[in-house]
């Protein structure tokens, strides 16, 4: 099978990140992606071919997904959050922990198309993560 168009080769737009993750796709098309261990989410503006920054201090973003509203769902595992990000950047902590628990390190998410949302929360223990005790099997 082909991965790309007829012609087209990947190309690097920059090499200026750490360690990237979590890239999905606002209703304009615009790349959104995470900087993790640099506490930052950038997006790639296809039009213009630019790497622009979004947000700083993301709660350690890792996991992202656009939910139907186009509002940035991300996976902010340095308290266990999910958060949900308007694009004037305002932020809302839609959850921080399951029946009273903390959440581990959500890492990944989607949002299907009738407003419902799945993620994964496993426990891979961060060196910045202070007084963590699991409390999420």
């Amino acid at each position: 099978s082909k991965m790309f168009y007829g012609g087209v080769k990947p190309e690097m737009v920059s090499d200026k990140f750490s360690f990237t993750e979590g890239p999905s796709t606002d209703k304009e098309g615009n790349v959104y992606f995470t900087d993790q261990p640099n506490d930052k989410i950038y997006y790639w503006d296809w039009k213009t071919n630019k790497v622009i920054e979004f947000l700083n201090k993301t709660g350690r973003a890792n996991g992202t997904h656009f939910d139907k509203d186009d509002f940035l769902i991300t996976c902010s595992d340095d308290q266990g959050e999910i958060w949900k990000i308007s694009k004037d950047k305002k932020v809302e902590v839609l959850f921080k922990g399951f029946e009273g628990k903390r959440l581990n390190g959500p890492n990944d998410v989607w949002n299907d198309s009738f407003g419902g949302m799945y993620f994964t929360d496993p426990l891979y223990e961060r060196d910045y993560w202070v007084d963590f005790k699991q409390e999420t099997p």
